[in-house]
C-alpha cells in the first residue's frame, strides 16, 4: 500500500512540475509586432526619431528590455548601441524608443527583446535618407507661378534684361533671394544678384533682377531662396537669345538670327499689375471681341 502511495505522490509531483514549467514558459512569452517611426525634431546635423514598437506578449511578461544596435548601411560598422527598460501589463504594449541619428548616414537597426539574460525576439529596421529632412526654420512652402524677361537694351555685343519670377507663398518668410544667369550649354556663371526680401503669405510675390549678358547665346535664369545660410528652394526658366528653327524633315536648315532690338521695350510697358493675373486682361479682351463678332453674325442672319 505504501508503495502505491509513493507512486501516486511521485506522479502528482511530476504533473505539478509539468504545469509549473508550462506556466513559466507561458509567462516568458513576448515578441515584436509592427514598428513605426515618428520624427521628433531635426536640425542641420541630426534627426531625433522615436520608434513606436508594438509588443505582443502574455500579461505576465511585464518587465522587459529593448536593445538597439545601430549599423552604418554602407560600411556595416556598429556606430551606436542603446537600451531601454519597459514595464507594461496586458497582452499588448506599445514601447516608445527615442534615438538621435546623424543625418549624413543611412542606418540598419537590430532590435533585441530581452527579459533578464534571455533573448525572446529580434528584428531589423532601416532608417534612410535623413539628409533630406529640412528643419522647420529652413522650410519654404512656396511655388513658382511663372517667370518672364524684359529686354531693356542692347548694343553690338550685349543685351540687358530684367527677370521676374512670380512666387506664390503660403506663409510669410524673410529670405535671401539669389537670381543667377548661367550660359545653357557650358553652365558658366554669367552673373548673379542677391537681395533680402520678404515673401508674403497668400500673395503672388514678384522677385526682380537686372542683368547684362553677351548676345547670341542661350541662358538659364535661376532663382535661389536661402534661409539661415541654407539653400532651400530653386526655380528656373530659359532665356534663348540664339533660338533654333524647327524645320520639316528633308528641308535644308538655315541659321536663324535673333533680332534683339525688335524686342527691346521701356520698363513702363512692363509695369506691375496688382490684384490681377498676368494675361487675364488679354483673355477678357479676346472674349469680348469674340462675343461682338458672334453678335454681328446673328444680326446678319436676321
Amino acid at each position: 500500500m505504501n508503495g502505491k502511495l509513493v507512486v501516486v505522490a511521485i506522479g502528482i509531483i511530476i504533473a505539478i512540475s509539468a504545469i509549473v514549467v508550462a506556466i513559466n514558459m507561458t509567462e516568458s512569452y513576448g515578441r515584436f509586432g509592427e514598428i513605426d517611426m515618428r520624427l521628433e525634431s531635426v536640425n542641420g546635423s541630426h534627426a531625433v526619431i522615436t520608434l513606436l514598437i508594438d509588443i505582443d506578449k502574455t500579461p505576465s511578461f511585464n518587465r522587459f528590455e529593448i536593445g538597439a544596435k545601430i549599423y552604418d548601411v554602407r560600411t556595416n560598422l556598429l556606430v551606436g548601441e542603446y537600451s531601454k527598460s519597459f514595464t507594461g501589463y496586458g497582452k499588448y504594449y506599445r514601447a516608445e524608443f527615442t534615438i538621435p541619428f546623424e543625418k549624413t548616414r543611412d542606418y540598419q537597426l537590430k532590435l533585441i527583446l530581452k527579459k533578464g539574460e534571455r533573448i525572446y525576439d529580434t528584428t531589423h529596421v532601416n532608417v534612410r535618407n535623413l539628409r533630406y529632412l529640412v528643419p522647420e526654420d529652413m522650410t519654404l512652402k512656396a511655388s513658382m507661378a511663372g517667370a518672364d524677361f524684359l529686354l531693356t537694351g542692347s548694343d553690338n555685343e550685349t543685351v540687358s534684361f530684367k527677370s521676374r519670377f512670380y512666387i506664390e507663398s503660403l506663409s510669410d518668410y524673410d529670405v535671401v533671394a539669389r537670381t543667377k544667369v548661367v550660359q545653357s550649354e557650358s553652365n558658366v556663371l554669367v552673373g548673379d544678384e542677391w537681395r533680402n526680401i520678404t515673401l508674403e503669405g497668400g500673395k503672388t510675390n514678384i522677385v526682380e533682377a537686372d542683368f547684362t549678358v553677351p548676345k547670341k547665346y542661350n541662358y538659364v535664369v535661376k532663382l535661389e531662396i536661402w534661409r539661415n545660410g541654407k539653400l532651400v528652394k530653386t526655380w528656373k526658366d530659359y532665356l534663348n537669345l540664339a533660338p533654333k528653327k524647327i524645320i520639316p524633315e528633308g528641308v535644308k536648315e538655315e541659321n536663324m538670327e535673333f533680332e534683339v532690338d525688335r524686342f527691346v521695350k521701356n520698363e513702363e510697358d512692363y509695369a506691375r499689375r496688382s490684384g490681377a493675373i498676368p494675361g487675364f486682361e488679354v483673355a477678357v479682351g479676346l472674349a469680348a471681341i469674340g462675343g461682338a463678332l458672334a453678335l454681328r453674325r446673328q444680326k446678319g442672319k436676321v
